[in-house]
């Protein structure tokens, strides 16, 4: 009786640890941005008891969206049931956790067949605190049937692997997707493969802290099943590091780049790129987004909603851009084979003066953005885009194509060089575009935008109070 009793009374002892890793679990979705743990349930058992959490995963594009996921507990310090079920490894460990997610969920109001199938996550709690959960989900082949037509989806497996410590966020581990791919009825195909995740960090209500590394093999996007010239990346790979200011705010610094990319039939690369993300104030943008969620729900007539909704923006959006949250890609370079494509863009939010309206929305950011391309890649540019023209052109007509000549590319050059988008820089063999948006103007290469400035007064917009570090680009000799 004691030798039956002992295992037992263990193993009803180590579900209370069992409960804690279904609790960490659950956890590790509450603090995502965009996703909520809205319901959770846990029934403890002798051998093993069982949970089932309810995530929701909200987003601008699509709304909120409910995932389903279902696990089973094993407890130690031998899992006995998880041997007697033939899923769990034959030596001492607090627990033992197989979760299934439900993905169906993602994929509301859109008729998508068969289903997608369930994300396996199996999580060993070790005796020394340490976690280890892998993930899997198999490969599989689609319908999607929505308004656009329908579109074949294929998807390649997904797998993965966390490690993390008791009592600790931190999670350390990477996710891979073999492949996806998307095809119209029209024969367009947007085919992704070897896409991996990397992280070492946690996410806090101010943001991430920690490193995230993405990586892309390819990413080919082709018009129609016979498209000559696909467009197409190979080994993209971007590099986040995260951190926390004394006050609350996120920040963070990224470095990426593009080994080839392949437009129009020719090669450019490599690319490199360096930025920096500062003073994000997360917290009240999650606020924010929350606030907006449960109103949606509340499914007010619409005379009802727009008020409401333009009260939470007037106390939100100050709050969010009180801050001057700023996006500053300091570099973006790309080699051609005619010269250096390069690039930098600033963009810093600037709170309302005064009350929110129309008026309010061009002097909410502060924006500069210089551009140096070569001549020839830009004359390249114009001749692709000229073509894809002459072929739609066509197309509507049933007549065959007519390609552009070197007087009508010639033309489209000099016609943005005479509206100011451009600037030659002869010394370089180039074109060159400064461009800022600064206090409700548009500068064009130095020269205010007219156009821009009477849709501004038209709106009644009243002037932003200028960052001490936007400058106006002075005007290009």
């Amino acid at each position: 009786v004691a030798l039956v009793a002992l295992p037992l009374g263990a193993s009803y002892f180590f579900g209370s640890k069992a409960e804690q890793v279904h609790q960490a679990f659950a956890k590790q979705f509450s603090a995502q941005g965009t996703a909520t743990l809205k319901e959770t349930e846990f029934s403890k058992g002798l051998l093993k008891s069982s949970a089932r959490d309810v995530v929701e995963v909200c987003s601008a594009a699509s709304g909120c969206r409910e995932l389903v996921i279902s696990s089973v507990i094993y407890h130690g310090p031998i899992a006995i049931a998880g041997l007697i079920d033939g899923v769990a490894p034959l030596r001492p460990l607090q627990a033992m956790m197989i979760s299934r997610i439900k993905l169906d969920g993602l994929f509301a109001g859109t008729e998508i067949k068969p289903a997608v199938p369930e994300m396996m996550v199996t999580t060993l709690a070790e005796l020394d605190g340490s976690t280890r959960a892998t993930l899997d989900m198999p490969a599989s082949t689609h319908t999607i049937t929505g308004k656009p037509g329908k579109i074949a989806l294929v998807l390649g497996g997904v797998t993965g692997e966390f490690t993390g410590t008791a009592g600790s966020d931190q999670q350390v581990g990477e996710v891979k997707l073999a492949s996806m791919k998307l095809t119209d009825e029209s024969g367009m195909t947007v085919s992704l493969n070897n896409v991996v995740a990397q992280v070492d960090g946690r996410v806090t209500d101010a943001g991430f802290i920690g490193t995230l590394r993405e990586k892309v093999g390819s990413l080919t996007v082709a018009t129609a099943a016979d498209d000559p010239q696909p467009f197409a990346l190979k080994d993209l790979n971007i590099t986040l590091k995260g951190s926390r200011t004394s006050d609350g705010l996120s920040q963070s610094q990224f470095t990426g780049g593009i080994k080839v990319i392949t437009a129009a039939g020719r090669d450019y690369g490599p690319a490199q790129l360096e930025g920096e993300v500062l003073r994000f104030n997360r917290a009240a943008l999650t606020r924010m987004q929350k606030q907006l969620e449960k109103l949606e729900a509340q499914k007010k007539p619409a005379e009802e909603m727009l008020p409401a909704m333009m009260d939470i923006y007037q106390k939100g959006i100050p709050e969010a851009l009180g801050s001057r949250p700023e996006f500053n890609l300091k570099s973006l370079n790309l080699k051609t084979p005619d010269g250096e494509v390069v690039s930098s863009l600033k963009l810093v939010g600037v709170p309302p003066q005064g009350e929110l309206n129309l008026g309010s929305w061009p002097t909410m950011l502060q924006a500069e953005l210089s551009l140096q391309i070569p001549a020839v890649t830009l004359w390249n540019i114009l001749d692709a885009q000229l073509q894809q023209e002459a072929h739609k052109v066509a197309a509507a007509s049933g007549q065959p194509v007519v390609m552009p000549g070197q007087d009508a590319i010639a033309a489209k050059v000099d016609e943005l060089v005479k509206n100011k988008v451009f600037v030659p820089k002869l010394d370089a063999n180039a074109y060159r575009l400064e461009m800022a948006l600064l206090e409700g103007r548009l500068l064009l290469n130095g020269q205010e935008n007219q156009a821009f400035a009477g849709l501004v007064q038209a709106f009644g917009a009243q002037p932003a109070v200028a960052s001490p570090n936007m400058e106006v680009a002075p005007p290009t000799p």
